[in-house]
């Protein structure tokens, strides 16, 4: 059986590169920032591994006579959350012909046993959390980031104008100090046990079926809180596993995020608009 990654997205788009910290240890994927254990530059003791992919540009949405269902990692991202909440401009989900990005990194790395234990049972707020729950919850180290620079989605208006909309996510031209954005994350589960052991399961592996990882999910975090969908990694092409917020959760996850510079926005010939 091939190993199949999963990636859970972060909730909005208000995670600049170092918001969601590789190696850190968190107990709620929805607040992926909120860190129980940040490491040192020394803790990592095992390879960290990168992969680049620029230029990419795709539809984000299947037309519903295709056979492949699955849709893009940062595809799904845009369509759960959109462009965010700015007034200035709204679109129609449904009326996304397509998404791109200038430049797409990936970092991953496998914990040692080390890490995890100097991460669980040698950080007070770790081991305090896992013995307030009766050893019954899980924390959850991030093992994989993705952060994105220059995303942009055309999308179609009532008369099949397109429109071409420049987002303030990562670096572009003209605010080259601006940071990338982080939009999705790997997760390895640890559970301490009473005798002192560490258990862990690597998410990024094969594990669960969708019907397994969403009754899970559900029983650690409440139903409808997430919802898992099929789908594969623009960097590489690859199938994965997409864990999302919930459609019910949506709205009151995205408040403050991605802001669209009106003044950015200049029409072309044939009626697009372009950055």
């Amino acid at each position: 059986m091939h190993s199949v990654k999963t990636y859970f997205l972060v909730p909005g788009w208000d995670y600049p590169a170092g918001t969601v910290l590789l190696g850190s240890v968190i107990t709620n994927p929805t607040q992926p920032q909120l860190a129980l254990f940040r490491p040192s530059v020394d803790d990592i003791d095992t390879p960290i591994h990168g992969k680049d992919r620029a230029h990419f540009s795709a539809s984000s949405i299947k037309p519903e006579t295709s056979a492949d269902k699955s849709a893009g990692l940062f595809g799904t991202f845009l369509n759960v959350f959109g462009l965010g909440q700015e007034a200035s401009f709204h679109y129609d989900r449904k009326t996304v012909l397509s998404y791109s990005f200038r430049h797409l990194h990936s970092r991953w790395f496998d914990p040692s046993d080390a890490l995890k234990h100097k991460a669980v049972i040698g950080t007070d707020r770790v081991a305090q959390f896992c013995r307030a729950s009766d050893y019954k919850a899980s924390v959850y180290m991030i093992t994989g980031v993705k952060t994105i620079r220059g995303a942009g989605v055309t999308t179609a208006s009532g008369k099949g104008t397109g429109w071409r909309v420049a987002l303030s996510v990562g670096a572009d031209e003209s605010n080259p100090d601006a940071l990338p954005i982080t939009f999705a994350f790997e997760l390895a589960e640890l559970r301490l046990t009473p005798d002192g052991t560490i258990l862990s399961a690597a998410e990024r592996t094969a594990g669960p079926h969708n019907l397994a990882l969403q009754a899970k999910l559900d029983n650690e975090f409440g139903v409808a809180t997430f919802a898992i969908v099929d789908g594969f990694d623009e960097e590489d092409g690859t199938p994965c596993r997409i864990v999302a917020s919930s459609p019910a959760c949506v709205d009151l996850l995205t408040a403050g995020s991605a802001k669209i510079d009106p003044l950015s926005l200049r029409r072309q010939s044939r009626g697009a608009i372009t950055y």
